[in-house]
């Protein structure tokens, strides 16, 4: 901020405005910014859903400010699904009457229905530059604009759909009008602006005559003094156009809203200084230490410093906060009005303005103070608006989620029951389902728990699985009464809980039973794989078009040592060449492990897939291991259809000649290390049907472009040639290239083309300057291991001759015993590069029989693969035994190399004799 005084001394004329004009803008810009961020990215909650109902009823009904509440299905037969019921709204109709204009023109998306609050939001900033300005001075006034553009709490209600931002707007501006009739001299169309604007506040928000009760008093006392009569002509307006409202303002006197309750005033100013200062939060305050920079601010601003009219400051700047706020606590008395702090944002603006006044006057006193000040205040205030703006704390009620949770796993034959009969308007703007949903009590009988026990369990009857949407809880309803019933009459399958704020977003589905059978149900295919504690005796794989979701029906029985935690599965799609497409890994019945299965009966298990879109379309061995309990087996096959046909105007990657697409290329990353995969992902598509079956060739180009690694593959899996794509449908490819061990680090340029499978030829790829054989998909950056090639001089053991797979050595070794373990270092080394990726084992026993006592995996804490493996370098492998559940005895301590997926080990020698085992035994252990 330029040096000031207190009206912008630094400039004059035509220089000092444009120079303010400018600064004001940049801070509407800011705030603009930051409001609009991730607008649409979290879910409308309660209140935001009854703002779209509201808005898209009729003009009469919106005037005649009621929701229409749907309560169909009926309890008992499900009929009657229009049944609405009127239930009077809380808030004046103008913000309602803005959104019915607004939604046809802008649309229904979550961006679209919070753009008004965002803009009202936005144009605060300037209202508090202008109120600012008019009660102290411009200086005043800019920092006001700064403090409301770097508001929290002013951020977190433009990102909802709700009148908030615009009872700031109507506030300022009632203020803002309201000034210059406590001027001599004032002009008809002085009160013309007033009591338009202060109309437009009351018609916002019933606050509003808080603060009018206040102006109205402040302009009683200033016109007595004067011997005016103009109060009495602008009372008498404001009560003949305020009349229509009357009304419903003794309706809601009827009206016990939820959580309306008394709060003394000293909770009340607390709570009002925490979230005007830095915005929401889940306990009642913010920590005292971040509030007092704001409180030391604010109390500077109260002492109206330099102000040239201090008593009209105190009156107007510091009445505009304590005032309305009094009146609010005096009638909160009669009956409790009071809920949270956003029922007192008609007088949020004021904080600020004399936040703004406080900075204006420390300038004045010493400018190095307000450097600090300053500085606390937007420190703490950024740091909480980037809270609320990325962090899923600040999520309101996430029903969007629990949604699409339960489209993901709905099936026919499931119903929906919701626990709050209002939340049903935000549960049914992103549901659009085909399962029949209710909402349990009903609308208007929130007491009667017989009437909804009865219902729940008519639905929980009707239906095989009922997914209660158990939270939000309804109001003035025991909350756990339905749950409680479920839990003790129904078989829980699954429950999620969501991001919330106001209360908890919970989702649980129930079936009648548990999900068990004396025999195998007709059409299960019968299969007998067993692990450590249960055993897979069926499945029934449903298939499914790719970009939908397919799922398994697995049938198990539990052994005699059944493992107590719920039952986790790894789910995979390999094509013929064995390539991993898919890969799932869930946990299932969650509330009924394995252990808890009764032993002579069969357990379904239900697994959900959803399918890439791109995936290809073919058959595919279905892989399944339970986690934990053993490893990946083959149980069966899986197909997955041609997508669902659809548009994608998405410019593609690269356009191929023959009518072929990369519509993306992505590498896993942009650093690689030499003797690892270079991996990647591709999505491809066919404009035409190819009349050709094509490979895919990859290259890597060193600095000096020679050509360092390469090698051919299938565009897809391999048994989806390019012949049998179809026009339109998206496939996914992949990228993999082994890079050599002895690769030389640096930058390097990744390119592929396209080769007809038949004859070799390539496949052009069509740029603006031309056809060309490559295309560079970028550039990556290869790291290399430090080069070892000496053993360390203090090894306890070397080795003598001895040859494993052929190239590697193992040239000595190191072993400590400490606290019933063993580490043992393993030193070893290659005369050649390996194409394989090796395991080490380690085990401690007989060679013929299984170890008591294991370790190994990757070699070096799996970080070097030995494909990675240099010729002439020494590696250090290190690997602790635990020796806890070994009987005391003396054993061979045996170790050796294996291939991960199919559990061979390589030709080994020791001496120059061949071991059948394929083991190098180092040494006997004693366990004592």
């Amino acid at each position: 901020m330029p040096e000031m005084d207190g009206r912008l001394s630094f400039a004059s004329g035509a220089s000092l405005s444009r120079r303010v004009w400018t600064i004001l803008l940049l801070l509407v810009a800011l705030s603009f910014a930051a409001r609009t961020y991730d607008l649409g990215a979290k879910s409308l909650w309660s209140d935001e859903g009854l703002t779209l109902r509201r808005a898209e009823q009729s003009l009469g009904l919106v005037f005649e400010n009621v929701n229409l509440i749907p309560v169909g299905p009926d309890y008992q037969d499900g009929s009657d699904p229009d049944t609405v019921i009127k239930t009077p709204d809380l808030h004046p109709p103008l913000y309602f009457l803005l959104m019915h204009v607004w939604i046809p023109l802008g649309g229904r998306s979550e961006f679209a229905l919070r753009f008004p609050s965002v803009f009202a939001a936005t144009l605060s900033v300037a209202l508090l530059y202008a109120v600012g300005r008019s009660l102290f001075s411009r200086e005043t006034g800019l920092w006001a604009a700064l403090m409301g553009a770097a508001s929290p709490f002013f951020l977190w209600y433009a990102q909802e759909a709700r009148m908030y931002t615009w009872l700031i707007v109507m506030s300022l501006a009632s203020v803002y009008f309201f000034l210059p009739l406590l001027e001599r001299g004032a002009r008809r169309k002085d009160y013309a602006a007033y009591v338009v604007t202060t109309l437009a506040l009351l018609y916002t928000h019933y606050a509003g005559f808080l603060l009018l009760a206040f102006e109205l008093g402040v302009y009683g006392l200033y016109s007595v003094r004067r011997g005016r009569r103009e109060p009495l002509i602008v009372l008498g307006a404001m009560i003949i156009a305020a009349l229509p409202l009357v009304p419903f303002m003794w309706r809601l006197l009827d009206v016990h809203p939820f959580s309306f309750t008394y709060r003394p005033l000293d909770v009340i100013l607390k709570e009002a200084w925490s979230s005007f200062s830095l915005g929401p939060t889940r306990s009642a305050m913010q920590p005292w230490w971040r509030l007092l920079p704001f409180l030391s601010v604010f109390a500077v601003g109260v002492l109206m410093g330099g102000v040239d009219r201090r008593r009209r400051g105190w009156v107007v700047g510091l009445g505009y906060l304590a005032a309305p706020v009094l009146i609010q606590y005096a009638l909160s008395l009669m009956k409790p009005n009071y809920m949270n702090p956003r029922h007192l944002m008609v007088v949020a603006p004021a904080f600020e303005l004399l936040m703004a006044q406080g900075l204006t006057t420390l300038r004045r006193w010493f400018s190095p103070s307000l450097l600090v000040a300053l500085g606390l205040v937007l420190f703490l205030r950024v740091n909480a608006t980037y809270d609320i703006l990325t962090s899923h704390r600040f999520w309101k009620d996430d029903i969007r989620g629990a949604v699409r949770y339960i489209e993901e796993r709905a099936r026919p034959g499931d119903a929906i029951v919701l626990h709050h009969p209002v939340i049903r308007l935000t549960f049914d703007y992103y549901y659009d389902g085909p399962y029949p949903e209710v909402a349990i009590p009903r609308y208007g009988n929130n007491r009667d728990t017989r009437r909804a026990q009865a219902s729940f369990e008519a639905w929980a009857r009707r239906y095989e699985r009922i997914w209660f949407m158990y939270g939000p809880p309804p109001t003035y309803f025991p909350h756990d009464f339905l749950p409680d019933w479920a839990e003790t009459n129904l078989f829980k399958v699954c429950q999620q809980e969501f991001e919330a704020w106001w209360t908890y977003v919970g989702v649980a589905a129930y079936e009648h039973h548990p999900p068990t059978f004396e025999t195998l149900p007709e059409g299960v295919n019968g299969v007998d794989e067993r692990w450590e504690g249960i055993d897979l005796v069926g499945t029934q794989p449903h298939g499914a078009a790719a970009g939908e979701e397919a799922w398994l029906d697995l049938y198990w029985r539990a052994g005699a040592e059944a493992p107590s935690a719920p039952l986790r599965l790894k789910a995979q799609l390999r094509d013929a060449a064995g390539t991993v497409w898919y890969e799932r890994t869930a946990e299932v019945l969650p509330f009924y492990p394995p252990a808890a299965w009764p032993g002579d009966e069969i357990v379904r298990v239900e697994l959900r897939l959803p399918l890439p879109e791109d995936l290809p379309a073919i058959s595919y061995t279905l892989g399944l291991e339970p986690v934990g309990l053993g490893a990946m087996r083959p149980v069966g096959r899986l197909g997955v259809d041609q997508p669902a046909s659809q548009s994608d105007s998405t410019r593609p990657f690269a356009r191929f000649e023959g009518g072929i697409e990369l519509v993306r290329a992505e590498l896993e990353s942009d650093t690689f290390r030499a003797g690892y995969p270079l991996t990647g992902d591709l999505t491809w598509k066919a404009s035409a049907t190819p009349h050709e079956d094509y490979l895919l060739r990859m290259r890597i180009l060193d600095p000096q472009r020679r050509v360092v690694a390469s090698n051919e593959t299938t565009l897809s899996a391999a048994d989806y040639p390019t012949s049998e794509w179809s026009p339109g449908d998206p496939v996914a490819g992949r990228l993999v290239l082994q890079l050599p061990a002895e690769l030389k680090g640096g930058s390097h340029q990744v390119q592929m083309s396209l080769i007809n499978r038949r004859d070799g030829s390539v496949l052009p790829v069509k740029r603006w300057y031309g056809k060309r054989d490559w295309l560079t998909l970028g550039s990556v950056q290869i790291d290399i291991w430090p080069m070892v090639t000496r053993m360390p001089e203090d090894v306890d053991r070397t080795m003598g001759e001895n040859t494993l797979a052929e190239k590697v050595h193992l040239r000595g070794y190191d072993l400590e015993r400490e606290n019933g373990a063993l580490t043992l270092s393993l030193y070893w080394h290659t005369d050649g590069s390996l194409s394989e990726n090796y395991h080490v084992f380690v085990h401690v026993g007989e060679a013929e029989r299984p170890p008591l006592a294991e370790a190994g995996g990757l070699p070096v804490d799996w970080t070097r693969p030995t494909t990675s493996w240099r010729v002439g370098e020494i590696i250090a492998d290190k690997h602790v035994v635990s020796l806890a559940n070994v009987p005391p005895g003396t054993y061979d301590l045996l170790v050796g190399l294996f291939d991960p997926e199919t559990g061979q080990r390589p030709k080994t020698t020791v001496d120059g004799i061949i071991v059948p085992g394929g083991y190098v035994l180092l040494e006997e252990v004693k366990v004592e």
